[in-house]
């Protein structure tokens, strides 16, 4: 699956009344050692926004809804509508669509070895920084700091911690990591969790 949409990704096979045709001549089909190779070639091969979108969202997991993507990646709200576009339509996301689901309409990772894969393509200090991004968006997007994800944002700054390594606001991030843990706790005991 993931090298026919490495071949649509690279306009060699297109969408003909629903299915997939190839467009020209195929050629010499390269196929990666792994399949994380062939993920990661994928993310290269994304443009600019999309790229960020991706790294961004890798770190904060889970599904988002279209501000979240557009605050944490640091672009427009009309860019992040591009890009988010993109992603669906080369489906490296998808829209969640289940009438039942509180998360119905918000965007997650096509499969979870696609954002594993873009997570690790991370360098450390991008993961302290867009750990810290994500804790602080979900701290001013959710009433009362975040309260009601608490035990999200305590993950976020201890792993924000844990990308520090030896930095000088290591010292910083643990505190703030062990506050959003004790937060997160009485949290976790005010609704009996």
């Amino acid at each position: 699956i993931e090298i026919v949409r490495a071949l649509a990704d690279r306009g060699t096979l297109r969408d003909q009344a629903g299915r997939l045709a190839a467009s020209g001549e195929l050629g010499e089909l390269e196929v990666p050692a792994s399949l994380n190779a062939l993920l990661a070639a994928r993310l290269d091969a994304l443009d600019d926004a999309e790229r960020q979108v991706v790294k961004a969202l890798a770190v904060f997991g889970g599904s988002f809804p279209r501000e979240s993507a557009a605050a944490l990646a640091e672009i427009t709200e009309g860019e992040a509508d591009v890009a988010l576009a993109g992603l669906v339509r080369k489906q490296v996301l998808v829209i969640r669509a289940d009438a039942l689901s509180p998360d119905r309409g918000q965007y997650a990772f096509a499969q979870g070895l696609l954002r594993t894969v873009a997570y690790d393509m991370l360098s450390r200090r991008e993961r302290k920084q867009r750990h810290l991004a994500a804790a602080e968006h979900l701290s001013q997007a959710f009433p009362n700091s975040g309260e009601e994800v608490a035990e999200v944002i305590a993950t976020h700054y201890l792993d924000a911690y844990r990308a520090a390594g030896n930095d000088p606001d290591a010292a910083d991030l643990r505190a703030r990591a062990l506050d959003a843990l004790r937060r997160a706790a009485r949290r976790a005991a005010t609704v009996g969790a």
